[in-house]
């Protein structure tokens, strides 16, 4: 056992590499070639990370694929029926993939029914302090987790706790920082509305403002003090389902 984890978030990864790398729309291919070639290029993918920080930063990796289970978004749902809609099925060779992913495989993989992959990764980010670990994800939900031990691998860039605070110019806790600025702009993949009126840009000065007042109030209480009432019934409904995601 290595003392640093890789956690791959599978399904996104999925989507990523079938729609990334061409092939929703080639048409040269057979379905059936279609799904083995995205299998291997999804372990391909997985595999040149791991030789890279291992020959690059000496860095060895226990690595786990996590899968959404079935029953994922049912306790959601239950908080927010909004959640997700509109959003089109999961297409058929998605799933095919997914299920010859997991069938195939060698590496670890980690599954638990009735939670959704990001739900599994922040369990063990929130509980695991001790290792290094590595989110392999494109899902900026995930931001959230980033901490001393916890970073992000997107798109060829690691995304670190300090590059988060220099984005966001905050030294407030982070976590917390990243959940109140979704609440405030809301998240159009997960269907969650935000307040109303309230961008990138807006939300980032209600926060600073809110941090320049936490000697006299939390920063949950500083962000409602800058809100109306109706933007206020907006906000704490988006907070609650964003902190149950996490």
């Amino acid at each position: 056992m290595y003392d640093k984890i890789m956690l791959v978030d599978a399904n996104n990864f999925v989507y990523q590499t079938y729609y990334g790398c061409g092939y929703s729309n080639n048409t040269y291919l057979t379905k059936e070639e279609i799904i083995e070639k995205t299998v291997e290029s999804v372990l391909e993918r997985i595999k040149w990370i791991e030789d890279y920080r291992k020959t690059n930063l000496d860095d060895n990796y226990d690595i786990y694929l996590v899968f959404d289970a079935p029953g994922g978004k049912d306790k959601m749902l239950e908080i927010y029926p909004e959640y997700k809609g509109g959003r089109s099925p999961m297409p058929e060779e998605i799933k095919k993939i997914l299920n010859q992913l997991e069938e195939t495989t060698d590496y670890k993989i980690i599954k638990e029914n009735g939670l959704e992959a990001d739900d599994v990764i922040a369990q063990i980010t929130t509980q695991c302090d001790d290792r290094e670990i590595l989110i392999v994800s494109t899902d900026r939900d995930l931001e959230a987790l980033v901490k001393s031990n916890v970073s992000i691998y997107r798109k060829g860039k690691i995304i670190t706790e300090y590059a988060l605070r220099e984005e966001l110019q905050t030294k407030a806790n982070l976590m917390e920082f990243i959940q109140l600025r979704k609440a405030l702009t809301g998240d159009g993949s997960d269907n969650i509305k935000g307040v109303k009126g309230i961008g990138k840009v807006k939300s980032l000065d209600i926060l600073h403002t809110a941090e320049a007042n936490l000697k006299t109030s939390s920063l949950y209480e500083g962000v409602l003090r800058q809100l109306s009432a109706e933007q206020r019934n907006e906000f704490k409904l988006a907070y609650k389902v964003i902190q149950f995601q996490m």
